[in-house]
């Protein structure tokens, strides 16, 4: 993939074509590196936004302090709720963490079962809920299909996605159950 400053870099070579093939050698490596410096200051300066990240070592890190031995697939599992239950105004702390692993060492108790999310992060059937991971993804299957004329799935968060790749793009998770109204 080539940068913005990169894609001049054929113009300039072809301005430089008189001169002897060394000397159109060191240019073009000369031009390559000053667009690559470019393009870092572009990204440094340039950038509009942050990202702050928590891993799966800082889960595990913090419930091993607790006396709390999880796997990497489990402190995976509590990152993800955490996600999903994200509140823009209080953030992610080492609170939120505590609560979501206490949350999660107590859910043995609780009564959960499989959900599936669109590449937005919404349930891909409202009232929907599956006793088992392969029911999750027997019902993906049925409504990723619902797409196939179009031959893509269209995403507010990520746009066109491809209909192969739409099960990267996909979470299977677990929630508790909730009963429907009677």
């Amino acid at each position: 993939m080539t940068t913005k400053h990169e894609q001049s870099l054929p113009l300039i070579l072809a301005a430089l074509s008189d001169g002897s093939a060394q000397d159109s050698l060191k240019a073009h490596i000369d031009l390559i590196n000053m667009a690559q410096a470019a393009d870092k200051w572009d990204a440094h300066y340039n950038v509009r936004s942050i990202s702050l990240v928590w891993s799966i070592e800082d889960v595990l890190g913090y419930a091993k302090e607790q006396g709390i031995a999880l796997t990497d697939d489990e402190a995976m599992e509590i990152l993800q709720a955490i996600e999903r239950k994200h509140d823009a105004s209080i953030g992610v702390s080492w609170s939120t963490i505590d609560e979501e692993i206490n949350d999660f060492v107590t859910g043995s108790q609780r009564d959960l079962v499989w959900d599936v999310l669109s590449p937005d992060g919404i349930s891909i059937h409202i009232s929907d809920q599956y006793e088992t991971q392969q029911d999750a993804q027997e019902a993906f299957k049925k409504w990723s299909k619902q797409y196939e004329k179009q031959g893509y799935y269209s995403s507010a968060r990520y746009g066109r996605i491809d209909l192969q790749t739409l099960p990267v793009f996909c979470r299977f998770i677990k929630v508790d159950r909730i009963e429907a109204d009677e």
